[in-house]
């Protein structure tokens, strides 16, 4: 009650005891809320405690921070996956970039000893290469909206524009997998190869023993 705004008859005509009561109040100064009181901890989702890597760059999908992600791309601590792709794609494109880049990042499966590639294997050899190549340019542009196996898909339609032959989603994922478990391109022989070397092998014993002689009296 602001007694000061009241009229002189209002004011004669209230009781004494509450015209005394509303002299005695004393104004009091708004409260304010307390600023002492912690607020709650906003959990970021790529803070330091559930990160499994080094930050992301800005936008990157949380799926490349992902131990499945970490594990398939073979990212060290000190890279994120984006960066184990970039890297793989750096030492592929050198091998290619190089007359004899191939020899570093290949291996031919033989039990023969200094067993050279012929020009054919190392004609597949470029291919995987490039093959592999398509297929982690693809896979750092779609993953995670597309799996690795859409992935192998697109990579070969690419594929299929500079290559007459088809080499099927399967095998590039093949290949994939191979480099990616080795970090080599894994060069077999061919059916046709290995009987060609039977055969050798068979016609060298064959002369041998019927060479001049060699026969009994």
């Amino acid at each position: 009650i602001d007694v000061s705004k009241m009229k002189f008859g209002m004011k004669k005509n209230l009781p004494p005891h509450l015209v005394q009561r509303a002299l005695s109040i004393e104004e009091t100064t708004p409260r304010k809320a307390p600023t002492s009181i912690p607020r709650p901890r906003m959990i970021d989702p790529l803070c330091d405690e559930l990160r499994n890597g080094p930050p992301l760059p800005h936008g990157a999908s949380v799926y490349w921070d992902s131990l499945e992600a970490r594990k398939y791309f073979g990212a060290t601590k000190e890279e994120t996956c984006l960066d184990a792709i970039q890297r793989n794609l750096h030492v592929l494109r050198k091998a290619l970039s190089v007359h004899d880049g191939y020899k570093n990042i290949s291996r031919l499966e033989t039990d023969e000893e200094n067993a050279q590639m012929t020009p054919e294997q190392v004609y597949d050899v470029r291919i995987q290469i490039q093959a592999v190549i398509s297929v982690y340019a693809v896979a750092f542009e779609k993953m995670p909206k597309l799996g690795i196996v859409k992935c192998c898909e697109l990579a070969e339609k690419k594929m299929a524009i500079y290559y007459d032959r088809e080499l099927g989603a399967l095998k590039l994922r093949k290949w994939f997998n191979e480099y990616k478990q080795s970090g080599k391109i894994i060069v077999k022989q061919n059916k046709q190869q290995k009987s060609k070397k039977r055969k050798r092998v068979g016609d060298s014993s064959t002369t041998s023993s019927s060479s001049p002689g060699t026969g009994t009296n």
